[in-house]
C-alpha cells in the first residue's frame, strides 16, 4: 500500500525515489500518481515527505488529480539553463533535473555520496521491487 512507503524506504535503506516518464504503461508513475493523463512526468519522493510531480504546465489540471504535490517545469527557466549549457538540449534538461532534485532533497548530484544509499536502477527494477514488496499497481 502506498502508506506502506516510508516504512519499506526505511527498512531497505532508501533516502529517496526518483520515478520518470508518462503516467500511462509506466507501472511505478502509475502506481504512485494514480494514473491519469500526464506525460514525461517526474516524481520525487524522499522518505519522510510527500510525493512531488513535475509536470508540464497544459496538464496542471491531469497533474492535480494525483492528489500530490506539484511544481510545474516552467518553474525552472529553460531557455537560460539551454544557454548556460551552449544550446545543448540533453545539458540543459539534466541541469533542469539537478535543480528538481535539490529543491526537493536539499542538495545536488555533486553531493550524493554524503547519502549512505544512492540507488539508480532501471523500471524493471522499479516493478521488481515493487513486487517484491507486494504493491499492486494494476488499474
Amino acid at each position: 500500500m502506498k502508506s506502506d512507503i516510508d516504512a519499506i524506504m526505511q527498512a531497505s535503506n532508501l533516502d529517496a525515489l526518483i520515478v520518470f516518464g508518462n503516467a500511462e504503461h509506466n507501472p511505478p508513475m502509475y502506481y504512485l500518481t494514480g494514473g491519469g493523463h500526464v506525460s514525461h512526468a517526474v516524481l520525487i519522493k524522499k522518505r519522510g515527505e510527500v510525493s512531488v510531480l513535475f509536470h508540464g504546465d497544459m496538464e496542471r489540471d491531469e497533474a492535480a488529480k494525483s492528489g500530490l504535490k506539484l511544481i510545474p517545469y516552467s518553474k525552472y527557466d529553460y531557455d537560460e539553463l539551454l544557454k548556460q549549457a551552449n544550446k545543448d538540449g540533453d545539458l540543459a534538461g539534466a541541469m533542469r533535473m539537478e535543480l528538481m532534485f535539490k529543491d526537493i532533497v536539499g542538495f545536488g548530484f555533486d553531493q550524493l555520496e554524503h547519502w549512505d544509499n544512492a540507488v539508480y536502477c532501471s523500471f524493471e527494477d522499479i516493478r521488481d521491487a515493487e513486487l517484491a514488496a507486494g504493491w499492486d499497481s494494476s488499474p
